[in-house]
């Protein structure tokens, strides 16, 4: 028996602990972390060069098959006019009349590309014509704002009041001719 009892005096942890924390333990603990940190970030930066390498690489090798596609595409066409060629040998067509198709094709082709290269400037032509209307509806619109500016307060209310009966009168046109047309 004791003086505090029958157990005795309980001791604290198991093992020695610092009875003082001054400035050297929290340095250390703190090196401790940065190790720690440190480390982390080398790991993470290897990881990120893997990455990028894997990156560099996935990319060399998409543009490789772009590439590789589009020599494939051209070599099955060429493959085809080949096959298309021995058909005709097969059949028994004379060279000639092969050649005939081949210019008659190349002439329908130029035919074809000169017809493209005419819509083509059309549409260009349509186009700018379009861009010309819009800036003269701009031009008169402006001008449209400024006369209105200039008015006096009953004539521009009476002028927005026409403007609101004329979009009325438009839309009920717009909906009677929907219904005619049904």
């Amino acid at each position: 028996m004791t003086q505090q009892g029958l157990t005795g005096v309980k001791t604290g942890a198991l093992g020695p602990q610092r009875q003082v924390l001054d400035a050297s333990y929290y340095s250390g603990v703190l090196r401790s972390k940065i190790k720690e940190l440190r480390d982390e970030i080398n790991t993470m930066e290897k990881e990120s060069g893997a990455l990028n390498a894997e990156n560099a690489t996935y990319l060399t090798f998409e543009r490789r098959a772009e590439t590789l596609a589009q020599q494939l595409k051209e070599r099955q066409g060429e493959l085809a006019d080949y096959n298309l060629l021995i058909d005709k040998i097969n059949t028994n067509t004379d060279v000639e009349d092969i050649a005939e198709d081949c210019a008659s094709m190349q002439g329908q082709n130029n035919r074809d590309s000169k017809g493209v290269e005419i819509l083509f400037g059309e549409k260009r032509d349509k186009e700018h014509q379009v861009s010309q209307l819009e800036q003269e509806i701009r031009r008169q619109r402006e001008a449209t704002n400024q006369l209105l500016q200039g008015l006096d307060y009953d004539s521009q209310t009476k002028y927005m009041s026409m403007k609101e009966q004329t979009l009325s009168c438009s839309r009920k046109l717009n909906s009677y001719r929907v219904r005619l047309t049904v």
